[in-house]
């Protein structure tokens, strides 16, 4: 899959990577470092995003998309991170 990436161009460009709220296990964060670290070395900016559950029920961006609410959700997140 990381192969996919390189036909896009990504110099300068920030990429948000957000992916389901149950990502916690090793395999996923291992794979979130890979595909960051490929777009990095390809020139982008990446940018993490880590969606909360909802209540303990898995979340995926396209529940955000759905509901409308995926600016301030992102918005929200990135404050967070810069924070830390």
């Amino acid at each position: 899959m990381l192969c996919e990436w390189d036909f896009i161009a990504l110099k300068d460009r920030l990429v948000y990577l957000a992916f389901d709220s149950d990502i916690e296990n090793r395999t996923g964060e291992r794979g979130i470092a890979r595909l960051a670290q490929h777009l990095k070395n390809k020139g982008a900016i990446v940018q993490i995003i880590r969606l909360p559950s909802n209540h303990g029920v898995k979340v995926g961006i396209d529940d955000y998309l759905v509901g409308g609410t995926v600016w301030p959700m992102l918005s929200d997140s990135l404050n967070r991170m810069n924070r830390k």
